[in-house]
């Protein structure tokens, strides 16, 4: 598992993972249409190809073979991939799929089980897209530009492996 530009392998390496750290449905009585691995490889190719929803239902219509790849009959409705992420995404699925991915990277040599250097650092990312003249809208007063508009946003910190910049934990805060 290296870096890749290729839309199948990493595709095909996300289904992997996923398979390892997910049960194939997550109650016994969903309708059986797509597993949960299936749904969240098609979401890293969604962060993979910088698409929206829409985008990525149209794409993998348009891409049969990377449906087929990772054994979908049919491509999901787009509302589908939105309520999947929702559920997928939240901290205890997303820590198994993060593990997973890890031991996958140590399996096939890309780190190392002890990583000689590393880097720490911490992030704040905006929720959300703020135009200029939006912020300029909020300020308390019109004649000067305002920084931020937010107290609180979204906080990740990350461990990082220096030789490979692969992230080795990310905790959000």
């Amino acid at each position: 598992m290296t870096t890749s530009k290729s839309p199948r392998r990493v595709l095909q390496i996300a289904y992997d993972a996923a398979c390892q750290a997910l049960p194939a449905q997550r109650h016994k009585y969903s309708p059986k249409k797509f597993t949960q691995p299936q749904l969240l490889a098609c979401l890293v190719l969604k962060e993979f190809s910088h698409l929206d929803y829409r985008g990525l239902a149209d794409h993998l219509v348009d891409h049969t073979d990377l449906v087929s790849q990772i054994g979908m009959k049919t491509v999901p409705h787009f509302t589908t991939f939105q309520k999947a992420a929702q559920r997928l995404l939240l901290a205890t699925p997303a820590r198994k799929i993060f593990d997973a991915v890890l031991e996958r990277a140590l399996r096939d040599g890309v780190r190392k089980r002890r990583v000689p250097l590393a880097a720490v650092d911490d992030t704040g990312l905006e929720s959300r897209h703020t135009s200029r003249y939006y912020v300029k809208r909020c300020a308390s007063s019109g004649d000067r530009d305002q920084i931020t508009t937010y107290a609180k946003y979204p906080k990740v910190v990350f461990v990082v492996d220096c030789s490979s910049h692969m992230i080795l934990a990310a905790v959000p805060g």
